[in-house]
């Protein structure tokens, strides 16, 4: 409904008796938004919006001794009025347009277009097929089939066997497969079930930059609501880049500079954190969300967000992926029962940023949203598609043994010892001297020189108990050392 000169008379009154300071605190915005005459039309929560505006606006020397009551006023009487008398009103007085839409921009950001908004905003209106670019959907499909291949491998793995016999005796109406098995079940166990398998033999593709695992939570999320509604291919394509972008970016908040290794600090589990939120904005393409429904679902998934870091080298890593896909399924077909959440529930006081980054940053979060999609993480930094079933850090050191080994023919009883020198960031994701079976022999270094060297590069069977035990690979094994001397170089995977 667009506004007139009296509401504008109102807002510009109010902003000057509200403004005496030249910088404007919380409590002095809050003061002006409460008594605008028509605040019940516009959506927002002053509780953690206006916050995250505040934080902004000074951090860019916006809203400080340049911004003074009448100002705000007039801006929101812009944005309230559309191209009518606000808009005249605060270009005459402002003297400049773009000083005025830039000044909008940030205001209708922090106040209207919160965290949450943005996100869902970006999902429904930037990720459809037509505006992806070709390369994007071609390494995305190349990427779907290396998925399916390696869940096909993981639901013969112990794990995989275990964990459709856990679905099946869940029970549901059987409208969706599970991978290799020759079962069907509900979406949200096909979800939980086929994101284990993706993810149980480490095989799965990543993005190293961030380290991430986004389609052992993606694909699981579209297969799961594609196959029962004959999804389009470019419908089910769109949605797994939108969430694979999200969750690679966002697990990476704050450290999106491609050029630069940065060991993380966090303690929680990317692809099931983040993962999750990238797996409701998959189902909320799918589902053909509005933006009030995604935000609701966001909401919802990330109540569920969640997973440790401390269980990487077992199979709860990979339950973690498949909850975070069954987490995206939830999440939205909980919004379209009528399930309600808090709608700014990823920047809200007690939410998802503050949970998982310690509050709001908004430099990192304005990062964020200007890199989404430009470029597309899969392109750059780059995917990697596996080479080997273990943890990516080893490939490099797992090349140069083969091509030694193949070089010189090398047996492993003619070494009498084997030096192996690395970055610290490399032997950090490789932090297992002993494997006691196979989750932890992906993770050691030292095993997976010593298979090298004895069978050549490492294969599925390379990590059953019975490998990760034989005397074969344990004596030379003994005779390995590592030691963290050389300097990180910059990851290239494209």
């Amino acid at each position: 409904m667009p506004g007139n000169a009296s509401d504008y008379n109102v807002l510009s009154q109010a902003g000057q008796s509200a403004a005496k300071a030249e910088v404007w605190p919380y409590e002095k915005i809050n003061q002006l938004i409460t008594v605008l005459p028509f605040s019940n039309r516009i959506q927002m929560d002053p509780s953690s919006n206006l916050r995250a505006s505040v934080s902004l606006w000074q951090k860019r020397k916006v809203s400080t001794s340049s911004t003074n009551g009448a100002q705000v006023a007039k801006a929101l009487a812009l944005l309230y009025a559309g191209d009518g008398v606000g808009a005249s009103l605060l270009r005459l007085e402002s003297g400049s347009a773009s000083a005025a839409t830039r000044m909008v921009i940030s205001i209708k950001r922090g106040l209207f277009m919160g965290f949450t908004r943005r996100l869902a905003e970006y999902v429904l209106e930037r990720t459809s097929f037509d505006s992806l670019p070709e390369p994007v959907v071609t390494r995305s499909k190349e990427m779907i089939v290396n998925a399916a291949g390696v869940g096909l491998a993981g639901a013969a793995q112990p794990e995989g066997q275990a964990i459709a016999r856990f679905s099946q005796e869940m029970g549901g109406i059987g409208v969706c497969t599970i991978i290799g098995v020759g079962l069907r079940t509900s979406p949200i166990y096909a979800a939980l079930a086929n994101g284990l398998m993706i993810r149980a033999l480490d095989f799965d593709d990543e993005i190293p930059r961030r380290g991430s695992h986004p389609s052992s939570v993606i694909l699981p999320a579209v297969m799961a609501l594609a196959e029962p509604r004959a999804a389009s291919g470019p419908d089910l394509i769109s949605a797994y880049v939108a969430g694979c972008e999200i969750t690679s970016k966002l697990g990476a908040l704050g450290d999106l500079d491609p050029a630069v290794i940065t060991p993380t600090a966090r303690s929680w589990h990317r692809e099931a954190v983040a993962g999750s939120i990238g797996a409701t904005a998959a189902v909320g393409r799918l589902l053909g969300l509005d933006r009030a429904q995604l935000e609701n679902a966001f909401g919802i998934a990330a109540g569920e967000a969640s997973g440790i870091h401390a269980n990487f080298a077992s199979a709860s890593a990979a339950y973690q992926c498949g909850r975070a896909a069954m987490n995206g399924v939830m999440a939205g077909l909980l919004t379209q029962a009528g399930i309600g959440s808090v709608g700014q529930a990823l920047e809200a006081p007690g939410g998802f940023l503050e949970m998982f980054y310690g509050g709001h940053n908004p430099d990192a979060e304005e990062e964020f949203f200007r890199l989404l999609g430009n470029p597309y993480d899969v392109m750059d930094p780059g995917v990697a598609l596996k080479l080997y079933p273990c943890a990516s850090a080893s490939h490099t050191t797992i090349d140069a043994v083969t091509q030694l080994v193949q070089q010189y023919r090398l047996e492993p009883d003619q070494l009498a010892s084997v030096r192996v020198r690395v970055a610290p960031e490399t032997l950090a994701a490789l932090p297992f001297a002993t494997p006691s079976n196979g989750w932890e022999a992906r993770y050691c270094l030292s095993y997976l020189v010593a298979s090298a060297l004895t069978s050549g590069h490492p294969l599925i069977d390379s990590f059953s108990e019975e490998a990760v035990h034989d005397s074969r690979v344990r004596q030379p094994m003994d005779r390995v050392s590592i030691e963290a001397t050389l300097t990180a170089t910059p990851l290239i995977t494209h």
